[in-house]
């Protein structure tokens, strides 16, 4: 198939609030890459940037976050491919993806949060967050956003002056400045502002609860996604000042006043954090790294209940079946293992009855899987997503739920792991090769990409492929089950099964429930 890229000084130019920006041209989609839509100073929150005079080139990605820690490629690498880019504190740039530069088209706008905790990650960490192929199957406008992180971020020192009131959520104010400049400027790139989904995986899913939790950023959006992003692992917010950090950073390095750390470069910054904060958490003392509870960020909703204001936000939660449990193979080829020998792994490692008790409630829940799949079904993030999503739906809002249960090729069908239905979320599975499985990834990428793609149109995640659908209740949890048979709806399938994930968790060497592993 034939392809034409474009590129000129003079074409695919779009004049936005601040100055006028360049994108290019390939196969009829207008790409922009790296258009600031904020500037802010460390520990302030963001503001506009400076308008610029000459047009800006945005061809090439901009900066992402600095972040604490590089890690090495490692055999997740395979599960999860990642891509590094030039690191800087000013990275509050967005990329977009459209068929069109009319502001009379106005097409549906999603707006994807990278995830990688509070922490880790960028906009173009992992090559199937790349929009192209989402926008022009569903008819959409993709804008994925960069945004300060860690203590770049999220390390409030209020109490160094009342222009540092909300320094630890300033990377959640970069997203509302990001949303703010999406109202403002989309309709030019043929987006409808009055028709933007907000979406997020893992730690961008926890960014998106936290939005809905933010007075600053109602009206910005009117629909979400969160996927795996609600967990037993933390609750997602920061209680007290990490007063002890701030001391110990500035003490290591020489510096005696908030301005003087404001001037620290940010490589120097991040060492300090990695030598003191072992001890500070050993004090157990907070280390920050995450959104603070105050007037800007209302709290985690477990604690104070959702906003009324953002209640009636359509939602879509769901998580995968294997979650971080899926990474580590702990040496099982699954094709080889026979119903009967799963089944006896499970007995020799937590006695018969209780195997029994676990393997009835397992095989009510996944009849066609193998026992020894429960050495990897995720007891971490499914049984909160729920509650999360009950809890929403009994406060009046409208919520859907999901469960990615298609295993991949790797190790004779690998039970699905944290991330994998990203790439067929996007419909970018080609770039992620591990997720593959010949028999039905190709299907289900088509069923999945439609349904967020009719979700961000009306709100509804409701086709013809994936229909009957209901919202959650009070009692009753719908959810959407994509399995190798096909997609099924499973009512309150795994009531039973999830109090008892917990209750073996241990005795099955599943802990917490979340590992990442060098072992493929």
């Amino acid at each position: 198939m034939l392809k034409e890229f474009k590129f000129d000084r003079d074409e695919n130019v779009v004049e936005t609030g601040f100055g006028k920006v360049r994108g290019y041209q390939f196969d009829g989609m207008y790409v922009f890459k790296g258009i600031p839509y904020a500037e802010a100073e460390r520990f302030h929150v963001p503001h506009a940037p400076k308008k610029w005079d000459k047009v800006l080139d945005c061809s090439i990605y901009g900066c992402v976050s600095p972040l604490l820690h590089f890690n090495p490629p490692t055999g997740d690498h395979l599960l999860i491919p990642r891509q590094y880019w030039v690191q800087g504190e000013n990275c509050q740039n967005l990329n977009l993806w459209t068929e069109s530069i009319n502001s009379d088209v106005k097409k549906p706008v999603l707006v994807w949060i990278h995830g990688g905790g509070f922490s880790d990650g960028s906009s173009i960490e992992a090559p199937f967050y790349n929009g192209f192929n989402f926008a022009r199957h569903n008819d959409c406008v993709f804008v994925s956003v960069n945004h300060r992180l860690n203590i770049f971020g999220y390390m409030d020192v209020s109490s160094y002056g009342e222009e540092y009131y909300n320094s630890g959520n300033s990377g959640m104010m970069d997203l509302v400045e990001a949303l703010k400049w999406v109202r403002d400027n989309i309709s030019k790139f043929g987006g409808d502002p009055n028709n933007v989904t907000i979406m997020g995986q893992s730690g961008g899913g926890g960014k998106v609860s936290t939005l809905l939790s933010m007075p600053a950023a109602d009206g910005l959006y009117h629909k979400a996604v969160i996927m795996s992003g609600i967990t037993t692992l933390h609750d997602a917010e920061v209680l007290e000042e990490p007063k002890e950090l701030v001391e110990a950073m500035m003490k290591f390095l020489g510096c005696e006043t908030i301005k003087e750390l404001e001037k620290v470069p940010f490589f120097d910054l991040a060492y300090a954090f990695r030598q003191v904060s072992p001890e500070i958490r050993k004090m157990g003392k907070s280390t920050g790294c995450m959104p603070y509870r105050n007037g800007e960020f209302t709290g985690n909703p477990f604690h104070v209940g959702f906003r009324k204001e953002t209640i009636n936000v359509p939602l879509v939660i769901g998580t995968a079946l294997g979650e971080g449990l899926a990474f580590v193979n702990r040496g099982i080829k699954r094709d080889e293992v026979s119903e009967e020998e799963g089944r006896r792994i499970i007995v020799d490692m937590l006695g018969e009855a209780d195997a029994d008790e676990l393997i009835t409630a397992f095989k009510k829940a996944y009849p066609d899987r193998n026992p020894v799949d429960l050495l990897f079904v995720d007891n971490c993030f499914r049984a909160p997503s729920t509650r999360y999503a009950k809890q929403r739906a009994m406060d009046g809002g409208k919520v859907w739920t999901y469960m990615y249960a298609l295993d991949s090729s790797i190790d004779g069908g690998r039970v699905p792991w944290h991330s994998i239905d990203i790439p067929l979320m996007f419909n970018n599975a080609d770039s992620a090769p591990a997720v593959w499985n010949k028999n039905y990834t190709e299907a289900a990428q088509e069923m999945i990409t439609t349904s967020l793609g009719a979700f961000c149109h009306n709100g509804d995640p409701n086709t013809k492929d994936l229909c009957g659908w209901d919202p959650v209740t009070a009692d009753s949890v719908p959810t959407m089950i994509m399995e190798e048979s096909g997609p099924r709806l499973g009512v309150n399938y795994d009531t039973e099964l999830l109090p008892l994930l917990n209750k073996y968790a241990e005795k099955l060497g599943n802990g917490q429930g979340f590992s990442f592993a060098t072992d493929i």
